[in-house]
C-alpha cells in the first residue's frame, strides 16, 4: 500500500493522530479534521489533538481504508517493547503499519518511519522515538476493490 507525506500547513500543526491518518490516506488536513469533528460530534473548524485508536479506525472507514490489531502488549505495561525491538521483528514488505506509543502515533512501512515530529520519511535506523514503549500495532489497509463498495 502506498504512503503518503502530509503537506506542511500555512498556519498550525500537525498532531500524531491526523498525520498518521494523512499518511495512509493522502487526504489534506482539513478533510482529517473535519471527519474526525464529525465523528466526535463537535463543530467542523474545531482543533483535534488527543486522538484514540477507535477514532483513527473509525476515520480511516470513512474515507476507504481501514485497520486490523497485529500487535498488544495486552494492556500490561511490564509486557511492553521498545520501539527498536519492534523493528528487529520481521515484516513482510509493502505492509503499513500504525504503531501506537505512550501517547503518540506513528507510521512504519518497510524501511522507514513516518511522524509528525519528522514531517517526511526516515529510515528506521535514524528514527526519533526508538526507546519509546510500543502498546499497539495496526495493519492499515485500503477497502477500495476488496468488495467493500468503494
Amino acid at each position: 500500500m502506498k504512503t503518503h507525506i502530509p503537506e506542511k500547513r500555512k498556519k498550525g500543526r500537525w498532531f500524531c493522530g491526523p498525520y498518521a491518518i494523512g499518511v495512509v490516506t493522502g487526504r489534506s488536513f482539513e478533510d482529517i479534521r473535519t471527519a474526525v469533528n464529525e465523528r466526535r460530534n463537535r463543530p467542523p473548524n474545531t482543533g483535534v489533538c488527543g486522538m484514540y485508536d477507535y477514532e483513527i479506525e473509525a476515520v480511516l472507514n470513512m474515507f476507504g481504508y481501514g485497520m486490523d490489531k497485529c500487535w498488544s502488549d495486552g494492556g500490561r505495561s511490564k509486557d511492553r517493547i521498545t520501539l527498536k525491538k519492534w523493528l528487529e521483528k520481521p515484516r513482510p514488505e509493502g505492509h503499513v503499519y500504525i504503531v501506537v506509543l505512550t501517547r503518540h502515533f506513528v507510521v512504519v512501512t518497510d524501511d522507514w518511519l513516518i511522524d509528525n515530529h519528522t514531517n517526511g520519511k526516515v529510515n528506521i535506523a535514524y528514527a526519533p522515538h526508538l526507546r519509546a514503549k510500543v502498546k499497539r500495532v495496526h495493519k492499515a489497509f485500503s477497502m477500495k476493490g476488496a468488495g467493500w463498495g468503494n
